[in-house]
């Protein structure tokens, strides 16, 4: 399965629980990740045995440089066509560097085995879910804070990294009093923005960084 989509929608907190539960299999799965290379990918991949091939961005790892990143969708898919029972993949990758990397039009090796977490993920209900879980234990004057705001938070904060993040935001103000919604609302879209624009520039490799810093500068 490959899941892409926008940073901080969650794909790699599924890729993770989909990571745990087949080590949690019986017999459980061995994890290889991105980390270990391609020929080290492809060795485990001809063993014996039953492996998850746990792929974090791998077009991103890569800085976005042409010949590795073909490199990477060349081989993976050349592994993936071979469908080989006990040997599976859990890919991540942003939206764009997705269509960086394979263009607008994948092959269907990819375009098919592809899942979008996005905004239509998440219904109302799970966004509240997300909303209030970090608060059951923070405290009840908060928790009515968020129920009071509700409507709007879900409104202004659209990821659940967002949602998280006013979470954090709200547990961290010691006093009702000195609760401002505004604030908190504004500090977890910065805390958002902050973690997309990291996504985007780590994306671009070394070059990337260089140049995020010039233009920060």
């Amino acid at each position: 399965v490959l899941l892409i989509g926008p940073s901080g929608y969650g794909k790699s907190l599924t890729a993770d629980k989909l990571a745990f539960d087949r080590r949690q299999a019986d017999p459980p799965y061995k994890v290889v990740r991105e980390s270990a290379g391609l020929p080290a990918i492809e060795e485990a991949f001809a063993a014996p045995g039953r492996v998850l091939f746990h792929l974090e961005d791998p077009w991103g790892q890569s800085g976005l440089k042409r010949g590795e990143a073909e490199d990477w969708s060349k081989r993976i898919s050349a592994l993936i066509h071979q469908r080989a029972p006990d040997k599976q993949f859990v890919i991540t990758s942003r939206s764009e560097i997705y269509r960086a990397a394979l263009s607008a039009s994948p092959p269907p090796v990819w375009a098919d085995r592809a899942i979008v977490i996005n905004d239509g993920a998440y219904d109302e209900a799970a966004r509240r879910v997300i909303l209030h879980g970090p608060l059951a234990a923070a405290g009840a004057w908060r928790q009515d804070l968020a129920r009071q705001h509700e409507a709007r938070l879900l409104c202004a904060l659209k990821s659940p990294f967002e949602l998280n993040a006013f979470a954090r935001e709200l547990i961290a103000v010691p006093k009702p009093a000195e609760a401002d919604v505004d604030r908190l609302v504004d500090r977890a879209l910065s805390v958002s923005r902050l973690q997309v624009v990291r996504d985007q520039v780590g994306g671009f490799g070394g070059p990337g960084v260089g140049g995020a810093a010039l233009l920060w500068g």
